[in-house]
This record gives C-alpha cells, sequence and structure tokens, in this order.
C-alpha cells in the first residue's frame, strides 16, 4: 500500500447536526417521524408506551411480550432505545461478524440520553462508479473506537473501524461500496449503550464482482497489505499478486481475457499510512485456476501484536469473515483460498514466519 487513496473516492461532506435525537419513549425523536397516537408513543413504532398503556403491545416495565421491546437484554426493534453494549458483540472484533442493527434500515439517527453519539451526514446518496465512499463526522463521548457496517444488494458485507480523533472527535473512512445500494451503518458506544447512524449509498456504473476481498486492521497498526494470489503465483509478484493500487489498478495485471480489462483484479481501495484502515480487492471474473488471501502487517514501528478481520464475498455465496487476532511484522496470514472453477472459498487462517523472505512484507512463494 505504497499510493495515496484512490481517486475515485466521492467525499460525503457533513451536512447536519444529529445530536438533537433521543430514545423514543424519552422526549426524543425518531428517524420515521411517526405520528404519536396520544398513549404515550409512536403508534407506527410499537415504541415503549411511557403512560403504561399497553395498545401496541408493549409492557411500560420492558418486560417482553413477543412483539415488543424487551428493554432487559438490551434488543432494539428500531424505536431507539438503546443496545446494550454487555450484549452487542460487534464490538469485540475490529469489525463487525453480522449486521450489527437489524432492525435499523432506514436512514437517520439512532440515538439515547447519556449514549455515544455523532455529527454525521445520514443523507442517502449516489456515487456513480467510485468504488468506495468516505464516512466522515464527529463523535463525542465514545470509550473506544467506532465501527462501521456496509452491507450490497445481495446480502454481502464487510466493516471496519471508525477512530475518531483524540483532540476533537473528527473521524474518515474509506467505506468500500458493492455495486448497487449499499446500506452503511455506523456504531459509537459507551457504557450508557450505543448509537447508530444509517445511510444509503448507490453506486450506479458497476459490475457485481466474482470475487470480492475486504481487510480492516485496528487503531495500533497502521499499514496492511491485502494480497490476492494467482494460483502459483508468489506474494509481491509482478503479475501474480493484486495487492496495491499502483502495481493492481486493473489494467496493469491481465488475469482474464487477454488484452481485455474490464476482468482484470484491482486493489480499489488501498490506504497509505492509516491507523484503522480498510483495503478492498476486486475481481469480475473469476479466476478459474484459483486464488489466495494473505495479509500481512508492514508497519515495522509497531512492535505489538495488531488486529484485523477479513471478509471473503463470491458471487452466489454467503459472506465468510476471518478474524485475525494478533500478526505482528515478519508473518504473513493466509485466509482463504478461492477455487475459481468451482465458485467457492475455504477458510485457512494460517498465520507463518516470513523473516527470511521480508521485503517491505513478505515476499517469494505462500507458505
Amino acid at each position: 500500500m505504497k499510493t495515496m487513496m484512490n481517486n475515485g473516492l466521492v467525499r460525503l461532506a457533513l451536512a447536519s447536526l444529529t445530536l438533537g435525537f433521543g430514545c423514543d419513549g424519552e422526549g426524543g425523536t425518531e428517524p420515521d417521524a411517526a405520528a404519536d397516537d396520544g398513549a404515550g408513543t409512536d403508534s407506527a413504532d410499537g415504541g415503549l408506551d411511557t403512560d403504561g398503556a399497553d395498545e401496541d403491545g408493549d409492557d411500560a416495565d420492558g418486560d417482553a411480550d413477543g412483539s415488543g421491546d424487551d428493554t432487559a437484554d438490551g434488543a432494539d426493534d428500531g424505536s431507539g432505545d438503546p443496545i446494550d453494549p454487555s450484549d452487542d458483540p460487534v464490538f469485540a472484533l475490529v469489525g463487525p461478524t453480522e449486521d450489527p442493527a437489524p432492525d435499523r434500515s432506514a436512514s437517520g439517527a439512532y440515538e439515547c440520553d447519556g449514549c455515544a453519539q455523532a455529527m454525521i451526514d445520514t443523507a442517502d446518496a449516489s456515487v456513480g462508479d467510485a468504488p468506495s465512499v468516505e464516512l466522515t463526522g464527529t463523535a463525542v463521548g465514545h470509550d473506544q473506537p467506532g465501527r462501521f457496517y456496509v452491507e450490497g444488494p445481495e446480502g454481502h458485507f464487510a466493516g471496519g473501524m471508525l477512530l475518531p480523533d483524540a483532540d476533537n472527535g473528527t473521524f474518515l473512512q474509506n467505506v468500500p461500496l458493492f455495486c448497487g445500494d449499499n446500506t452503511v451503518k455506523a456504531l459509537f458506544r459507551n457504557e450508557a449503550g450505543t448509537s447508530v447512524y444509517v445511510k444509503h449509498v448507490e453506486r450506479t456504473e458497476c459490475m457485481p464482482a466474482a470475487v470480492r476481498a475486504t481487510l480492516a486492521w485496528d487503531d495500533t497498526s497502521e499499514e496492511w497489505n491485502l494480497h490476492l494470489v494467482r494460483f502459483g503465483g508468489t506474494l509481491q509478484g509482478d503479475e501474480t499478486d493484486c495487492y496495491d493500487a499502483f502495481s493492481c489498478d486493473g489494467t496493469y495485471m491481465d488475469w482474464g481475457t487477454p488484452q481485455v480489462v474490464f476482468d482484470n483484479p484491482h486493489a480499489d481501495v488501498d490506504p497509505w499510512l492509516q491507523f484503522a484502515g480498510v483495503a478492498n480487492v476486486t475481481v469480475l471474473v473469476d479466476a478459474e485456476d484459483g486464488m489466495t488471501l494473505a495479509v500481512d502487517n508492514i508497519d515495522d514501528a509497531n512492535g505489538g501484536f495488531p488486529r484485523g478481520i477479513v471478509y471473503v464475498n463470491l458471487a452466489g455465496q454467503p459472506t465468510q469473515v476471518v478474524p485475525i487476532d494478533g500478526l505482528p511484522n515478519f508473518e504473513v496470514f493466509v485466509a482463504a483460498t478461492v477455487d475459481g472453477a468451482a465458485g467457492s472459498s475455504s477458510v485457512v487462517a494460517q498465520q507463518s514466519a516470513c523473516v527470511e523472505n521480508w521485503s517491505d512484507g513478505c515476499t517469494g512463494p505462500l507458505p
């Protein structure tokens, strides 16, 4: 990752301050702005009735009755109640392993009193052929980096961290986009609960990918590489390893039909020196001889064991998630292999030393 961010990125400017939203039943407003039925709740959303009435199935004491919120366990049906951080596994890893807020699909801000909050644009957007979108804003009251989640129209997803500045809370993250309508969610938490911000971003001038891999790493390291190595190739091989936006820009490596550009691999999201960064590699037409996904940490200034996560998305297959629990320098992590002919992938999750073949990252044959 030796080049600056792809020039096809689209920046979403901050458009509105959302810090005025509150929890349903606590004097706040919901994104759907449903009319109140006079019984202490929005009748359209089935939220908790603050006056004790139970005309829509929710008990005022928070007991679950099968049709409303169960506030005892922190579950949320989209009405604005907080998620209990202890019940929310999304913050345990660098990125979500599933949709962290499945009942929050409408664009808007879902906040609560005392929870971490953010100033972030939740207006829907269209980006043309841009492979990613810059999610930017300002967060306050959080007790750790936020998380993002993006899901495409086929149910494929990816995620990673949102890292607010320690001084002013500003954050910026390149969120890779699938072809079509993308649901993008940003989450920030503290002991009081988790706030969620949802927006839809449409990518129109594109083709669905046969193979798509996304890597996210944590806030303790600032440069990792995601390698997509063609069968029989080597790490950092000139024609066989797509890992750098400069050498793998969709034109240089001719993997598909000779002299046809659209079926070549493309490192379309490739940050340069970014803590909690995200990288993405896309192949529109599967290489029939197969591929291997590998990761290395080339941040020489980091002496620890930073964490990461890899999302493998193949056409017609569910997303495979491969966590990386500590990857120091001079080691390589093989995340998965892709069988091009079968259109399937297999998780490997194997970590090996690469001291003897290290040159700005692991080189040579795959372990």
